[in-house]
């Protein structure tokens, strides 16, 4: 991930991020994908994108769930619904 050209808190340096915690989830390394999630969910709050906050959150909180921490992983998906209503309307869920 280039971050030295972007910088961390660039979209392209994020959704690297997100994609590199999947493979990371993938292989069984869910400890090191969730200190990535949890790095890219904080970085998107502060860039105030939305839609891509919201698909931070619920990818986070499918590997909380899997984990068992099952408050926080149901407190995220919450929010990310509420941030798609917000931003799509009731009709798009």
């Amino acid at each position: 991930i280039r971050t030295a050209e972007l910088g961390e808190d660039a979209g392209a340096t994020i959704q690297a991020r997100r994609a590199l915690a999947r493979v990371l989830r993938a292989t069984g390394q869910e400890r090191d994908a969730e200190i990535i999630l949890r790095s890219a969910v904080e970085r998107l709050r502060t860039r105030g994108n939305d839609i891509d906050l919201a698909g931070a959150q619920m990818e986070l909180a499918g590997l909380l769930a899997s984990r068992g921490v099952l408050r926080e992983a149901e407190d995220l998906a919450l929010e990310s619904l509420a941030l798609r209503r917000t931003v799509f309307g009731e009709d798009h869920l």
